[in-house]
């Protein structure tokens, strides 16, 4: 605690809400997060919030990230220990994520109206040349911008190899 009459850093302020645990462990932010689980935290007076892996970062490493991003190796998005962090493009971020199974595609996207089984039905059936977009759009309850979506590969991208 600062001495009486001694202004309260905003370090210390973001200290005391991370559980340090063992240096090798993830260190939970315990403030403010967003829906995804990423800490915020208010650094200057005007209460501008920043990612609290950002703020950490600086801290640690004493200069700005700039244009690049601070990744996880954790895959914790609370976890503000500066050994599970790194700087990384928004496109190595992006990979990282798709391999590591955190994309939410296909069924997993919140408003999917189709399932696996249904995509490749669909192209399938399509293959048959026996029904055209519009049919199989129908047929499912889709529409038909959707069916010639898939079918082009602009989505369920991941079912490519399969289909």
């Amino acid at each position: 605690m600062p001495a009486k009459g001694q202004r309260i850093t905003p370090a210390f302020r973001f200290w005391a809400f991370v559980d340090k645990k063992g240096a090798e462990e993830c260190w939970p932010w315990k403030g403010s997060t967003s829906s995804k689980g990423y800490g915020w935290f208010k650094a200057d007076p005007e209460g501008n919030a920043v990612q609290a892996h950002r703020y950490v970062w600086e801290l640690s490493a004493g200069k700005s990230p700039g244009r690049l991003q601070v990744l996880h190796i954790c895959d914790s998005p609370s976890c503000v220990n500066p050994k599970h962090l790194y700087l990384g493009t928004h496109a190595a971020n992006m990979h990282d994520r798709d391999i590591r199974g955190r994309t939410l595609r296909g069924e997993k996207a919140g408003r999917a109206k189709l399932t696996k089984e249904n995509v490749l039905t669909i192209k399938r059936l399509y293959r048959t040349g026996k029904y055209t977009g519009q049919q199989l759009g129908k047929r499912f309850n889709v529409h038909q911008n959707t069916v010639y979506s898939l079918l082009s590969g602009n989505s369920w991208k991941h079912l490519q190899e399969i289909a």
